[in-house]
């Protein structure tokens, strides 16, 4: 049996259906919650009025914030990786002078 369930969500005084899974009900609702305060945010320190507006500057921001992330997140892999291919070198530097 399916624990598929449907839900309105509210995104800038316009309702859309939703199917979700059930168990993640309030993570769509804290997700709407986070929406719906982000633009209230943004109308209230820019005086943007018009829905498209602030859903277009609320997308220009998260597109932002997640392109930062993505960014910090690869240059920590990155030098992660780093870390460990010196090491690897100095391992089998050292296993090759021991060798010969």
């Amino acid at each position: 049996m399916s624990d598929d369930i449907s839900i309105k969500v509210n995104i800038a005084g316009k309702e859309y259906p939703v199917k979700i899974s059930s168990y993640e009900k309030q993570d769509v609702i804290a997700i709407e919650q986070e929406i719906r305060d982000s633009l209230e945010s943004l109308k209230d320190n820019y005086g943007v009025k018009g829905s498209q507006d602030l859903l277009a500057m609320f997308l220009f921001q998260f597109m932002l914030a997640t392109k930062k992330n993505n960014n910090t997140s690869g240059l920590v892999v990155d030098q992660s990786l780093h870390d460990k291919l010196k090491d690897l070198e100095i391992f089998v530097s050292s296993y090759l002078k021991a060798s010969f």
